[in-house]
């Protein structure tokens, strides 16, 4: 941030530092940004905190699945056989995601990759992301099943 300082105050040393900021001061400003930064820090802070916050908001907006078992006919069987009603519930709950990106060499050896390389050996750059999954069976009586859910 000392070199970003320096080099906008170098360029208002000889006029009034109270007057108002003209074009010249705000390219001098972008370009020192650009000297300090580079040209791709935003799309890096960008993609890491997408990692950190995003995806567990997206995971806990979306985490609840409820899957209804079907009835089907199977041979010798009616198809109603059963008098109960399942749902299976699977909750998605804390993510977490791979730090250091890794490939799997011809050795069967996982081994860490870095953007360079990947791109040397026409690679995919990725990584692993887990979840915390919790899965549950229920099972519905008749009553639960035929009354319509409000919501």
């Amino acid at each position: 941030m000392q070199a970003f300082a320096t080099s906008v105050s170098s360029t208002r040393a000889a006029r009034d530092l109270e007057g108002p900021i003209e074009p010249e001061d705000a390219w001098t400003v972008i370009k020192a940004y650009f000297q300090q930064h580079g040209l791709v820090s935003q799309q890096i802070s960008s993609f890491n905190r997408f990692l950190k916050f995003n995806v567990q908001d997206i995971v806990l907006e979306n985490g609840e699945i409820q899957i209804e078992e079907v009835p089907q006919y199977t041979t010798g069987k009616k198809q109603w056989d059963s008098d109960k009603n399942i749902v299976y519930e699977v909750k998605f709950g804390q993510v977490h995601v791979n730090n250091t990106p890794r490939i799997m060499e011809a050795d069967d050896r996982m081994m860490p990759v870095f953007p360079h390389e990947a791109r040397m050996r026409n690679l995919t750059y990725a990584t692993e992301l887990y979840a915390d999954v919790r899965f549950s069976k229920k099972e519905l009586d008749d009553y639960y099943y035929d009354c319509p859910q409000t919501g």
